[in-house]
């Protein structure tokens, strides 16, 4: 199925953002009134408005390829980004929302002017003393039209291939103890996904998740019960179902590893027209010789074949090491909705345990390190936009190394996708490649030169294909290189260069080389 892509111009002429939702809506400022009460009550607590001017002149604005029907324009792109952010946490509350809009302005080629939404928020409160919380978030993100269209590095970089997506989550839970016998959980998520692309349509997630466990002890065996239920609907797959039951067996080996088998029964219609029951065996592998060294594994056959979990991470004093491996059935809202910043920034939170034991201090400073080495520039995988299920494999090692004066963090990833059977048609990559694989390298290196002045550099490397129809493919190269400069406590300053290259079939060739000079200044 062929797809029509917008053109510049009826990009440009709409520059307005979707309103969201009553559910959206309500979550957000659900999340503000929650931050809002933290200040009466006691803890630690950050607002930090800001304004942040950038100019950039452009060799390709827009990263037009040689496919396109218009030759690449070169100029200046001038951008405008104020931006508000909230960190803390108080005696029942932690917090985080950091909201940006960019506003971006192209010299001589005013149809392509236009505003970005950026938003990160999540919440947590305890609403009864260690027993009943609410988890909410609300986030805005730019996302691909096609994967095998240029993909956008960031700020002045946007192209036509970007629309909005709004996804907010609310998720009320108990969780506490049956006397001394067992720990007990059950959470109600509700995620709510609109885009701004009229090719996808508005999704609903309602899910159910509840658990009871007795942990394995040395000389004792545990044993757990838990079930899933989710339900999810939007206008392409009307309404699906999955519900899952399973209970099984915890047995210690020492004091540092434990292994688990169990039985169970998913019942669906994921992947067929009409409700299909599977039972569920499975084991699973816990060793966790110290603090520093986790490995975890579990392996279950579900409705498509066989699913499976896998982590191994390990850090020294002054380096890490995280590998994670995963396949499962998802729909893109509930990979949008959840609050994960990245095994990078998981690695940085590890090695900066012993120094900064507080974990929302750990977090703001390993964001500011995080935000100082540009690693926002570098995208992450989301994978096919699109509202239909698949199955979704999604593998990533990254090694971080952290000194006085260097910042090193190098992530290689890939993600396999693939439709699942009986999908509805639709537009979207999909319907071009019913499999589809991405591949990310990233390095990003920080250097202090000294106390007011920091270098990075950062190289991208991306490839994607169509890996059911041949000659599908997105191959991108980025390497961008800046100075930033402290000019005061709350004033920073920068100048740097990138190169960006693109090989697409649907952009065809493209480079870009840009020079970029910007200044921030808090309030």
């Amino acid at each position: 199925m062929s797809r029509t892509w917008p053109t510049d111009t009826s990009m440009a002429m709409d520059i307005r953002s979707p309103m969201p939702s009553r559910r959206a809506f309500l979550a957000l400022v659900g999340i503000v009134t929650l931050i809002g009460a933290g200040f009466s009550h006691a803890g630690s607590w950050t607002i930090e408005p800001s304004v942040e001017a950038t100019e950039t002149y452009s060799s390709n604005m827009g990263l037009v390829g040689s496919n396109a029907s218009v030759s690449p324009v070169s100029g200046w792109i001038s951008e405008l980004t104020p931006r508000f952010r909230v960190d803390g946490a108080g005696s029942r509350l932690n917090a985080f929302l950091d909201y940006r809009r960019e506003f971006l302005h192209f010299q001589d080629d005013y149809q392509r002017n236009h505003q970005w939404n950026l938003l990160q928020s999540h919440a947590t409160v305890e609403a009864v003393d260690n027993w009943l919380f609410v988890d909410a978030s609300a986030n805005i993100d730019q996302q691909p039209h096609s994967v095998f269209d240029t993909q956008s590095m960031g700020g002045a970089n946007n192209t036509r291939n970007q629309s909005e997506t709004r996804t907010t989550q609310i998720a009320p839970y108990i969780r506490g103890r049956f006397a001394s016998i067992a720990d007990y959980l059950l959470r109600l998520n509700t995620i709510d996904a609109r885009f701004d692309d009229p090719a996808f349509t508005n999704t609903h997630v309602d899910q159910l998740v509840g658990s009871v466990k007795n942990y394995a002890t040395t000389g004792a065996i545990g044993w757990f019960g838990d079930f899933t239920g989710t339900k999810v609907r939007n206008a392409v797959i009307g309404k699906k179902e999955d519900m899952r039951f399973r209970a099984g067996l915890v047995v210690p080996f020492g004091a540092h590893a434990h292994v688990s088998a169990f039985g169970g029964r998913e019942s669906t219609d994921y992947a067929s027209s009409s409700r299909e029951t599977t039972t569920t065996p499975g084991i699973g592998l816990e060793w966790s010789p110290s603090k520093r060294t986790q490995f975890v594994a579990l392996r279950e056959r579900r409705f498509f074949g066989y699913g499976h979990d896998l982590l191994l991470a390990h850090h020294t004093a002054r380096m890490a090491w995280r590998y994670s491996d995963s396949k499962d059935a998802e729909i893109l809202p509930t990979l949008l909705a959840g609050y994960d910043p990245g095994s990078t920034q998981q690695l940085m939170s590890d090695l900066l345990e012993a120094s900064i034991p507080d974990p929302n201090e750990r977090s703001r400073v390993v964001r500011a390190r995080m935000e100082q080495s540009a690693t926002a520039g570098i995208p992450r995988l989301g994978g096919v936009q699109t509202t239909r299920l698949y199955l979704n494999r999604a593998r990533e090692l990254s090694v971080a190394r952290v000194e006085q004066r260097n910042t090193l963090s190098i992530a290689l990833s890939q993600r396999d996708q693939e439709l699942l059977p009986f999908s509805p048609d639709a537009i979207d990559d999909f319907a071009d490649s019913s499999e589809l694989r991405e591949r990310t390298l990233a390095l990003v290196w920080l250097h202090r030169l000294t106390r007011q002045v920091n270098l990075h550099v950062s190289a991208v490397h991306l490839n994607i294909s169509g890996t059911s129809e041949s000659g599908l493919m997105l191959k991108q190269n980025s390497l961008t290189a800046a100075l930033t400069f402290r000019l005061s406590r709350k004033a920073v300053a920068s100048l740097g260069v990138r190169r960006s290259n693109v090989n697409s079939t649907v952009t065809g060739h493209a480079r870009e080389n840009a020079l970029a000079v910007s200044l921030s200044q808090g309030f």
